[in-house]
């Protein structure tokens, strides 16, 4: 890692590139997987957590709509006080997801989906670090209805509502449910949590925000 002693170290020792899903436009059909996959980090460890079918109505409406991702610029969290730079990250060439630059900025994984876009947008940050708490730290602290916004390339904005907090043990996240496709458009935030090793680098459980773009259903 080019940061040293950092406090954020994503979810997979061996990350490798699998399904991600599907995503549904014009006459494509829901089940025309293969020419919809998206790079999604997996752990051989991870629960794997089937992607269900939804209901004919409902993706009849996802077919038609017109949702649209941003490239995420600047991602603001009001009632923490975040107000900071997104930076694009990929996967390390030992398969693991990048992190920021600095920690005081976030890192959007560019091999998944945009923010506003049908599917699991992923943003990461720091926890703290020697220094004290980045930019994620009190991400713990937000509850379901907290509003996320993302700002794009051309100053698009698309906000989302937090729909739960969860922390996982590092090793055993539910991969596919934050990468993987949705019909709902969605962002989930990561950083570390739990108890921090200065052998492996590495802290002991990550913690996950769920959210969803606001007025998407």
């Amino acid at each position: 890692m080019k940061l040293k002693h950092l406090s954020l170290l994503f979810f997979a020792i061996a990350l490798s590139l699998a399904a991600a899903g599907f995503v549904t436009s014009g006459n494509q059909s829901p089940d025309n997987e293969e020419s919809h996959r998206r790079e999604v980090p997996v752990h051989k460890n991870s629960h794997e957590i089937s992607t269900t079918t939804a209901p004919s109505a409902y993706a009849d409406k996802i077919i038609k709509d017109e949702r649209t991702g941003i490239v995420p610029v600047r991602i603001e969290i009001p009632v923490i006080g975040v107000d900071a730079k997104v930076d694009k990250v990929g996967l390390l060439s030992n398969g693991k997801m990048d992190v920021p630059a600095s920690f005081e900025g976030t890192g959007w994984y560019e091999g998944g989906y945009k923010p506003g876009e049908p599917g699991n947008a992923v943003i990461d940050g720091h926890v703290d670090s020697k220094k004290g708490p980045a930019v994620f730290y009190y991400l713990k602290e937000l509850k379901a209805g907290d509003e996320i916004i993302v700002t794009g390339e051309n100053n698009e904005k698309r906000v989302f509502e937090v729909t739960g907090v969860e922390t996982y043990v590092r090793d055993e996240s539910p991969v596919k449910n934050i990468f993987g496709f949705s019909y709902s458009s969605n962002l989930n935030l990561i950083t570390c949590a739990g108890k921090y090793d200065p052998v492996t680098t590495e802290n002991s459980k990550r913690l996950v925000v769920y959210s969803k773009l606001k007025d998407s259903e």
